[in-house]
This record gives C-alpha cells, structure tokens and sequence, in this order.
C-alpha cells in the first residue's frame, strides 16, 4: 500500500479508548485493541483498569494537554514512591518527556553567555535521571515474577527499550515470548525491537501491525531511515492530526532541525 493510502486509512479512525498505564487517550481502529501512543502500553475495553486510572495519571494527562508542564511534574512526583512496575514505568515516560520539553525550551537568541538557559539544561539533566530511576525501579520491583507474569515481562522488556540496555531487553522479550498468549503483544514488541536495533527486518515487523496507529508512527521512523523524508513528513503530521501522538510531535521537530540544519 502507497503512503497516501496509509494516511486516508489513518484518517477514517475514530474510536478512542483510555491507556491503563499512563491515562492517555488512545485512537483505536475499531475500538477493539491498541497500543498507546505515549508509552506503548497494550490498550483494550476489556481492561477494568481503564475506569480506575488514578487521580494523578489523569492529571498529569490533562496538565500536560494544557501545556501546564510545572503542574504535571508536580502531579508526576505525588506517585514516585508507587510500588508498581507499570506506573513507575509510566513515570519513567512522563519525566523523560519532561526532560524533552525543558531541552527544547532553550532559547538560542538570548544575548551574551545565554545564561537563562541554563536553568534548562540542568532541570532537562535532572528529570532524565528521574526517568532513568523509574525505569531502573521498575525492572527491580518486576524482579523474577516477570518470569512468569507476561504483563511484568511487557514492561520490563519497555523499560530497558527506553534505558537502551539491548541485551536486557531482548532477554526481557525471550520472556514475553514464552509467557504471553496474545500474538499482537509478542508481533508489537518484536517490531520496537527490531527498530531499536536496526534490524534489516524491520519493515518485515511493521508490515505485520500496519492497521495500528503505532505502527504507522514506526514505517515514518523506518522513511527517515531510508531517506525518504516527505513520505515520513507527511506521516507524521497525519497521526499528529489524528491523534496528537507525542512520539510524532518529538520525531517531527526533530526532522524539522535536521532538515534546517543540512539545509545551511
């Protein structure tokens, strides 16, 4: 299927369904299934835990849409003392986010040493070890039951995703293939996999799930890869349309300061 294609598909997608892990909203194709568009977490309507979402991951939620950074970072630390692997990994994904906004909030046209930004810099250093501790708790506390309990396995094998620690997380996705049923989990991970190791067999992964928003969000990163910069553009505003996937806003800005930095 060409592109063009792809984004008239991603644009008849209409339910919408609640993550259980980070309170995100999530656009669904048919309401059925989904991965969340913020932290990967596996999003279905038979999950109870959707209509008992903390206070706080709501709220954080709805700062963060408000653009209220400094309240959903204060709403983020009311839960860091959790003993839950799924919301310490939420954290982990809500302060690298943080870290993120504060990085790009610099300010280069400032005069002198510029140093009003570098209260930035040190607030984006100190929430990215935030995330990083989260992350880190988050495996510790899953410990040997993720051997067993296929959803510890999911996010034990997500948090060293994001640590970028490649042998743990394919060790962690060794478990998940032995424990978890349910084949679009296993297809899911094995696709993040791949595409965080560069796998040549990436495309193969993404093909699989193409009819889930996500992995649209991946064949964009896979375009870029490969050069093909327009198509992934053109992605990537579609599911920031669609669906105001975090993952595209970050890869976009990020393509945009590449593409203005060769353009020089």
């Amino acid at each position: 299927m060409e592109y063009r294609h792809y984004i008239k598909y991603i644009e008849t997608i209409n339910a919408v369904m609640r993550c259980a892990v980070c309170g995100s909203d999530v656009a669904s194709a048919e309401g059925k299934e989904a991965f969340c568009h913020f932290c990967e977490a596996y999003v279905y309507p038979e999950d109870k835990m959707q209509q008992e979402a903390t206070a706080a991951l709501n709220e954080v939620q709805d700062r963060i849409k408000k653009a209220e950074i400094e309240n959903a970072i204060g709403a983020a630390m009311k839960m860091q003392k959790s003993s839950k692997p799924d919301v310490l990994y939420a954290l982990g994904v809500f302060y690298s986010f943080f870290s993120d906004y504060r990085y790009y909030s610099l300010d280069y046209n400032l005069g002198g040493f510029m140093e009003g930004n570098s209260k930035n810099i040190y607030e984006s250093l100190d929430l990215i070890a935030k995330s990083k501790e989260m992350l880190f708790k988050a495996i510790k506390i899953a410990g040997k039951d993720a051997e067993v309990d296929p959803n510890l396995a999911y996010v034990v094998f997500l948090s060293n995703i994001r640590l970028g620690r490649r042998v743990q997380a394919e060790r962690a996705l060794e478990m998940l293939e032995k424990t978890e049923k349910r084949s679009q989990i296993k297809d899911h991970a094995r696709m993040i996999y791949a595409m965080a190791t560069n796998d040549k067999d990436a495309l193969k992964y993404i093909s699989s799930g193409i009819v889930e928003l996500n992995s649209f969000y991946y064949l964009a990163v896979y375009l870029i890869r490969m050069k093909r910069y327009k198509e992934s553009r053109r992605l990537l505003e579609a599911l920031i349309k669609k669906c105001h996937m975090p993952m595209a806003l970050y890869t976009l800005h990020r393509l945009d300061l590449f593409e203005q930095e060769t353009a020089l």
